[in-house]
C-alpha cells in the first residue's frame, strides 16, 4: 500500500465528525477542575485531554459498534456538549489565572511565541505516526475502502473506533490549547474553526472521500487559508465579505476534491 500520510480527518467518517462541540467541552472541564476543586495545572491539562478521549470514544461506539450515522451521531453530540457548556457557565467565560496553565499561550522565547512551536510539534507527530505505524495504514485503508479493509483482516470496528477516540484526543488537545492563548473558557470558543476543519485539509490534498492525504498538506492549507484571511483584513475587506469568502473557499475546495476523484477514478490521474 503506498505511504499516502495525512491527519486522522484521513476515514470519510472522520471528516464527517465535528469536534467543536469536544473542544469546547473538555477545555471547560479542565477550568472547572481548577477553579471548583483546586487540583493542580499539570493534572488540568491531563483531565482537559481526557474529557476530549471519552466525548472520542462514545462517538466512536456509537459509529463503529451501533452502527449510527456519523454525521448525525457527532452532530448529536456536538450539539449536546454545546448545550452543556452553556449550562453549565451561564454563558459567562471561565477565567483561567494560572499561570502554569496559560504558558504555551503566552510565552515566548526570545521574540518567539511558544504557541506555533506546540502545534507544529502536534502536526509533526501526527504525520509520523500515521504515515509509518501499523494503526496509521490502517485507518487509511479503512477510510478508502472498508469493505476491502475487512477482506485484509484489518479489525474496521476497531479502526473507526480508534479514529474517532484520536479525534478526541486532538479536540482536548485544541481545548488546552485555546485556553491557554485565550486565558479562559466561553461558549465561542472554536466558533471560527470551521472554515480551518473542512477547507484546509481538502487544499491540501486530504480527500473528503476518505484514505489519501498528509498531515503536512494540511498544514499548508491552513497556513494559505490564514494568510489570504490575514490579507484581506489588511486591505481592509469587510468582515462579511471575509465570510462569504471563505464559503466560498469551501465549496471550491470541495469540487476541486470531488473532481480530483472523478479524475482517478476514470485514469486520467
Amino acid at each position: 500500500m503506498p505511504r499516502t500520510g495525512g491527519p486522522p480527518l484521513a476515514s470519510r467518517d472522520r471528516w464527517r465528525s465535528r469536534q467543536i462541540g469536544n473542544l469546547v467541552f473538555s477545555s471547560m472541564v479542565g477550568a472547572y477542575a481548577m477553579q471548583q476543586f483546586g487540583v493542580h495545572w499539570t493534572l488540568a491539562v491531563l483531565v482537559t485531554i481526557a474529557a476530549g478521549v471519552l466525548v472520542g470514544l462514545l462517538n466512536g461506539y456509537f459509529v463503529a459498534y451501533l452502527r449510527m450515522n456519523s454525521l448525525i451521531a457527532t452532530l448529536a453530540m456536538g450539539l449536546f456538549l454545546q448545550g452543556a457548556v452553556l449550562g453549565a457557565t451561564q454563558a459567562r467565560t471561565m477565567v483561567v489565572t494560572d499561570e502554569g496553565y496559560s504558558y504555551i499561550g503566552s510565552a515566548t522565547v526570545g521574540n518567539w511565541p511558544v504557541m506555533p512551536v506546540a502545534l507544529f510539534v502536534a502536526y509533526l507527530l501526527a504525520d509520523v505516526v500515521l504515515a509509518y505505524s501499523a494503526w496509521g495504514r490502517n485507518l487509511y485503508a479503512t477510510g478508502g475502502n472498508r469493505r476491502a479493509a475487512n477482506a485484509a483482516g484489518i479489525n474496521v470496528r476497531r479502526a473507526r473506533l480508534g479514529a474517532f477516540t484520536a479525534s478526541g484526543f486532538l479536540a482536548g488537545l485544541a481545548g488546552f490549547l485555546y485556553t491557554s492563548y485565550l486565558g479562559g473558557v466561553s461558549v465561542t470558543v472554536g466558533s471560527t474553526t470551521l472554515l480551518y476543519a473542512v477547507a484546509a485539509p481538502v487544499i491540501g490534498g486530504v480527500s473528503l472521500f476518505g484514505g489519501r492525504g498528509r498531515v503536512i498538506g494540511m498544514l499548508g492549507g491552513t497556513l494559505l487559508i490564514t494568510v489570504i484571511q490575514t490579507g484581506l483584513q489588511l486591505i481592509n475587506v469587510s468582515a462579511y465579505y471575509i465570510q462569504m469568502i471563505g464559503g466560498a473557499m469551501i465549496l471550491l475546495a470541495i469540487a476541486v476534491d470531488a473532481f480530483r476523484i472523478r479524475s482517478e477514478e476514470r485514469g486520467v490521474v
